[in-house]
């Protein structure tokens, strides 16, 4: 995954090989956060921040759990941080197909308008942002385990810029981070019901 901001273009994390923090490694659900400081690249201009990447497993089969997570009606549903929420292109959800949207992210309202750029039904979907105040990209990948199906949201966010304010950003990051592992049990909830 890259991701594109004003100083240039920005690796995906795992060729920077930045230090992990652990928080739950069952294999039932967990984190990991990834440094939280920026990192910065001299010659190439661009600021790396956090990578937020939370899974858990669905007692549910795999195509039923990405379809339903799939769909732009349901989307609302398992994502309490979205105020807004809206499919903006024509036809049947897959790679191309744009949203727009408002988020709200420790207090802060993000309007964001994104494209699938990646689409394997039924077993990987990478969002990324066309307009935001910060670059982002997301990936969720679905896998068979265990009966049931292992659902990794993973998320990297090109700098802040002090949208939050330089001291904060870190904090942010733990809050959605616990955010994202919120609406994925919220998912589970809706279909273990």
């Amino acid at each position: 995954m890259s991701l594109t901001n004003a100083g240039g273009r920005c690796p995906p994390t795992s060729r920077l090989a930045p230090k992990q923090r652990r928080f739950d490694s069952s294999p039932q659900g967990g984190s990991v956060l990834l440094d939280t400081q920026p990192i910065r690249h001299r010659r190439k201009g661009w600021w790396l921040m956090p990578t937020v990447e939370e899974f858990l497993v669905i007692k549910r089969p795999r195509t039923e759990v990405f379809a339903f997570a799939s769909d732009p009606a349901n989307v609302p549903l398992y994502n309490s941080n979205l105020v807004e929420y809206e499919k903006t292109s024509e036809g049947p959800v897959t790679k191309g197909t744009t949203y727009r949207g408002l988020i709200r992210v420790a207090g802060k309202s993000i309007p964001w308008t994104s494209e699938l750029v990646e689409f394997e039904e039924g077993h990987r979907s990478v969002n990324r942002s066309i307009e935001s105040p910060m670059a982002w990209e997301i990936e969720s990948t679905y896998e068979d385990f265990d009966g049931g199906t292992k659902v990794t949201f993973h998320q990297e966010t090109a700098a802040f810029g002090g949208f939050f304010g330089r001291l904060a950003d870190p904090l942010v990051t733990r809050m959605y981070a616990r955010d994202v592992r919120s609406n994925l049990e919220k998912l589970k909830e809706l279909l273990e019901a």
